[in-house]
């Protein structure tokens, strides 16, 4: 059985690889980090791990976050077979890392979250995710009907968006496609599976939408 060392109280970076596990049927089990002396449970035969997230499988253990949804994703047959779509898969992956830093750095102050919101970053950031929806026809996930990495990473963007902007706020900012996209992976059994385990918040408390 896997095991995924990560916080109890924050879901940003545990929810997408919980997504991901669910979809598959993979088991796994969730730890709390130990900062002594090592805070991710020991090393790997691989390397070492800096911090959490880390995935365990056996003897072997990766961190970083995107690692872990691309180790898990390519067991799976769900990185794309061609280098150059697998190459975009991965891009697409770090994409949506990025706007997920990027809202968890803003949306802490009232100033900085309107900016970031009202013609700023985050319209950037969806006109650059339109694009990529528009590749493959919209109502589906980023790369097509075949699920990849990235698309469980979305999924958890909306939610954080919906939570430090508001539902309404989140919406508005969503274009078309995208909204499209987003309509085709809530509907996933993977969304409500993870919904009934009662995960904790994307983010933190100070983040949320008043």
């Amino acid at each position: 059985m896997l095991q995924l060392v990560y916080h109890e109280s924050l879901g940003l970076r545990l929810a997408p690889i919980e997504m991901i596990l669910l979809h598959l049927g993979v088991e796994y089990s969730n730890v709390g980090p130990q900062w002594a002396p090592n805070r991710v449970l020991g090393e790997s035969t691989d390397g070492p791990c800096f911090a959490p997230p880390a995935l365990h499988d056996g003897d072997f253990a990766v961190s970083q976050f995107p690692a872990i949804m691309q180790y898990v994703a390519g067991q799976h047959g769900m990185v794309p077979s061609d280098r150059k779509k697998a190459a975009t898969a991965l891009q697409l992956l770090l994409d949506i890392c990025d706007i997920s830093s990027e809202i968890f750095k803003e949306g802490k102050e009232k100033e900085s979250k309107a900016k970031f919101l009202d013609g700023g970053r985050l319209a950037s950031w969806m006109a650059h995710l339109e694009k990529a929806v528009a590749k493959h026809g919209t109502g589906k996930g980023l790369m097509g009907e075949d699920l990849i990495a990235a698309d469980f990473v979305l999924v958890v963007l909306f939610q954080s968006l919906d939570f430090v902007f508001g539902a309404e706020a989140s919406a508005a900012a969503t274009p078309a496609g995208l909204s499209a996209c987003r309509q085709f992976l809530m509907a996933q059994p993977f969304v409500g599976a993870h919904a009934a385990t009662n995960p904790a918040p994307v983010l933190f408390e100070s983040h949320k939408h008043a």
